[in-house]
């Protein structure tokens, strides 16, 4: 894959898109939209590498610039969606980094650049470790009621900027 491409690509789905209202929403006659919030629930392979971790906060900062430019909405609420894969107590070998990165999620929400326009999104305390669960490689164990919950979250976090 080359570098930036699946950003160009959700620039250029959000666009063609908005051009394409009519098309998408049965019933849409060109009544006008309003692009109301972004989340962003990323980074993964970011905390596994010291340098991208070295890097993220000044990338995602420039992220949230960059869609808001390229959309054309400055002020476009965002929601950071905590990189909380490994729960509220991540295993001991992986916790620093884990916590470092987490802090850096929402240090980025913190900056006074954007006070009022970004909001980080809390998942680690929704991680389930226990119980059923279907992992079979996917973050956050697969679980259902995880994934409901960290839902929730970016919903409240996004439903507070009203």
């Amino acid at each position: 894959s080359t570098y930036g491409e699946a950003y160009r690509d959700t620039i250029r789905i959000v666009k063609e898109t908005l051009a394409d209202l009519e098309n998408v929403i049965p019933g849409y006659s060109g009544e006008g939209y309003e692009l109301s919030g972004f989340v962003f629930f990323q980074g993964f392979n970011d905390i596994i590498d010291a340098k991208k971790t070295d890097e993220y906060g000044e990338n995602l900062a420039n992220l949230i610039r960059d869609v808001r430019k390229d959309l054309g909405a400055a002020e476009l609420p965002f929601v950071i969606g905590e990189l909380g894969q490994q729960g509220s107590e991540p295993e001991k070998r992986y916790a620093e980094k884990h916590f470092r990165f987490r802090k850096i999620q929402s240090d980025v929400a913190a900056m006074d650049e954007f006070k009022g326009t970004v909001r980080f999104a809390e998942t680690a305390k929704y991680v389930v470790k226990d119980g059923d669960h279907f992992d079979g490689g996917y973050h956050y164990y697969g679980r259902a009621d995880t994934f409901f919950h960290i839902g929730q979250s970016f919903g409240e976090a996004m439903l507070s900027f009203r």
